[in-house]
């Protein structure tokens, strides 16, 4: 199954696209270039959502709230599920563990493809920096069976 994981931002988004084990590519991109993406043959769309823990944010939180919802108004036009998942869960899957940081998440990933030589010139993961990682691991985390999707309040709502 060909999974596009999505990491957002209030500009540029973190994709990576996988096949199972195998990296089909990754990059990061304004809004307007995501067009591309409505042109893959991806089964299934994973961005991660912005969660709350409890602290003060800014107005970058806040549009990267607005970029998801115009992420999932675009891919659902073109793929066949598309679904949101929180960081937390992303770090339970690939990690192991709620706590990870960010290096934490970096290592898994790079262990997942294999190990450090994913990363040397010629592997999977050569090139991949910043946001990326956190978009390979939504990849990851989406491929699960473990992974516990994020549902809106609206939608839990219907359902009572």
């Amino acid at each position: 199954m060909i999974v596009l994981g999505i990491d957002p931002s209030n500009t540029r988004h973190a994709w990576a696209l996988l096949d199972r084990k195998e990296v089909l590519g990754f990059g990061r991109d304004y809004m307007a270039e995501v067009d591309k993406y409505v042109m893959l043959d991806v089964q299934l769309v994973v961005i991660e959502m912005i969660a709350s823990y409890g602290m003060a944010v800014g107005s970058h939180t806040f549009d990267t709230c607005v970029e998801i919802g115009k992420l999932m108004r675009i891919m659902e036009t073109s793929a066949q599920d598309v679904r949101r998942i929180t960081r937390v869960e992303v770090k339970r899957i690939v990690c192991r563990s709620v706590r990870a940081s960010d290096t934490n998440v970096r290592a898994a990933v790079i262990d997942y493809f294999g190990g450090p030589g994913a990363i040397k010139k010629g592997g999977q993961l050569y090139g991949a920096s910043k946001d990326v990682w956190a978009a390979l691991a939504v990849a990851i985390a989406a491929s699960s069976s473990e992974a516990r999707w994020y549902t809106p309040v609206a939608d839990m709502e219907l359902l009572a």
